[in-house]
């Protein structure tokens, strides 16, 4: 099995990332970002923020989007656990500036993002 990932990086001339795999298949297949949407059950501002890397999905719900699309769910899952690896990572190199306290989210704590902080990019 050849891996497609290397050429359509180049292609692209960008990391694949799932938001980018899943803009390519809506294009691919000419749908508005609405009817993708609705499509794979999400909402269509959500979709533009999982296409733009605003939002992370977890691999179960990658995984639900490769069967809603008839693919393997593999590259999916695998695309999602990348991302979810290196937001966790950037959220860990976030420094506030002051102790001013942590927001606490979905298991994990984060700087409060009112204050002004230093973050390392990735």
């Amino acid at each position: 099995m050849v891996d497609a990932v290397p050429f359509i990086e180049r292609l692209v001339g960008r990391p694949l990332t799932l938001g980018g795999m899943l803009e390519a298949i809506r294009e691919g297949e000419a749908m508005t970002q609405a009817t993708f949407a609705a499509r794979i059950g999400v909402s269509k501002s959500h979709l533009c923020d999982i296409e733009r890397g605003r939002k992370v999905v977890s691999p179960e719900r990658a995984s639900r989007f490769a069967s809603l699309l008839g693919y393997s769910p593999d590259q999916f899952v695998r695309l999602a656990e990348e991302e979810l690896t290196l937001a966790q990572l950037r959220a860990l190199l976030v420094i506030p500036d002051r102790d001013v306290g942590w927001n606490y989210v979905h298991g994990t704590s984060y700087p409060k993002t009112s204050v002004a902080k230093r973050t390392i990019h990735l």
